[in-house]
């Protein structure tokens, strides 16, 4: 009697929470009422989570249960009721309505030929393939593979294409037939017919080519008559259309014709040669009569960025000309060391990983006149 007592009171007692939001209140207000109150809401919390888990027990859905289920959902009662009376919670109720029911494992049954002929009477009477699978109790993946398997194009066929299936592909796809179509008709699978459609060899007529078709000379003369104007997008979208070429490719070209004829346009890229000591000194000279740095890399061919770096470099270090400014004082003897040793550029590399081959090629370059292999040079010193 005590003990429902008990029970009974602590059930009216409030929630955790609300306990929690007093415990915090009370710390503001008074010291001395907090410590009962967070005793209680500790007392409190212990209680009602072992009650919630006493309530919702954590069960498996048997076939005795996924039967009720079922019967119970047949005779029209909701989803909250169902959940209530199975003692589940309704989100699990309605992930188990909505799943494939399979209370024996799918991969224990074998198709048998009744089996197949059943889903092919079935699939011409109009039903569904989900029908299918809730009848036959299996996932709706393999009742899919099943039917394309059995459908009147029968297997699907592998091997090379042969030149008159090429051209059936050509005939189709001119039709607007689509990849799913065409596969069932020639039967092949999807990503065949998708490769052989898009893939580089052999190519489909009408479709995107990835060869490269090199630019003309009569091309490039219709390219610059139209150089020295202002050129809108729908005259290039014209041009694109007569020489048939791309609108990215026809600008690019544009771009490219008046980059040559100092018409403007973006910076000429990047040249890729050592710097020399007469560029450097060029550069220099040109810097001092007040030249930007894009005008000096407009004149010797270089972008903005190699010419500042390259005399910021100078200006720093105090040295003149330094071609190698990228290589420490360290690892320019040691390249020349292991030169004079008898290695070749490649046993240098692996012993500088930081370094590539054509760097320490023009290292040696600059340091001993010209390179050599260890086996046509003979003894060579430090310079």
């Amino acid at each position: 009697m005590l003990r429902t007592l008990r029970l009974s009171a602590l059930s009216i007692l409030p929630k955790p929470f609300v306990l929690a939001g007093l415990n915090v209140t009370s710390k503001t207000c008074t010291s001395g009422s907090s410590f009962h109150i967070a005793s209680l809401h500790r007392r409190q919390t212990r209680l009602y989570s072992d009650s919630t888990e006493r309530s919702r027990p954590r069960t498996k859905w048997t076939p005795e249960r996924t039967a009720e289920l079922h019967r119970l959902h047949d005779e029209g009662l909701s989803i909250t009721s169902i959940a209530h009376r199975l003692q589940f919670p309704p989100w699990l109720v309605r992930y188990k309505l909505n799943s494939w029911p399979t209370p024996v494992p799918y991969r224990e049954r074998m198709w048998r030929a009744e089996d197949k002929a059943e889903v092919l009477r079935l699939r011409d009477q109009g039903m569904t393939i989900k029908s299918i699978a809730e009848r036959f109790q299996l996932p709706y993946h393999v009742v899919r593979l099943q039917v394309r398997n059995l459908s009147s194009a029968g297997s699907r066929r592998k091997g090379k294409w042969t030149p008159e299936e090429v051209d059936e592909l050509i005939r189709l796809r001119a039709k607007s037939w689509s990849v799913k179509s065409i596969a069932d008709r020639m039967r092949r699978s999807c990503p065949s017919v998708d490769y052989k459609i898009y893939g580089r060899r052999p190519r489909v007529e009408g479709h995107r080519q990835t060869g490269v078709k090199y630019w003309q000379e009569d091309e490039i003369v219709r390219i610059r008559k139209i150089m020295g104007r202002v050129v809108k997008r729908d005259e290039i979208q014209a041009l694109a259309a007569e020489l048939g070429r791309s609108y990215e490719s026809v600008r690019t070209q544009l771009s490219k014709v008046r980059r040559e004829n100092n018409l403007g346009g973006s910076p000429p890229p990047k040249s890729g040669k050592a710097w020399t000591q007469d560029d450097f000194d060029r550069a220099q000279h040109l810097r001092e009569e007040g030249r930007t740095w894009s005008q000096i890399g407009a004149v010797l061919g270089r972008s903005r960025t190699s010419v500042q770096s390259r005399l910021a470099n100078a200006k720093v270090t105090g040295n003149s000309f330094n071609p190698d400014h990228h290589l420490s004082h360290g690892e320019l003897q040691q390249i020349q060391r292991f030169y004079c040793e008898g290695r070749d550029a490649e046993e240098i590399r692996r012993l500088l990983p930081r370094r590539s081959r054509c760097t320490i090629i023009r290292a040696i370059e600059r340091s001993f006149g010209r390179y050599e292999e260890p086996a046509f040079r003979g003894e060579v010193k430090m310079p």
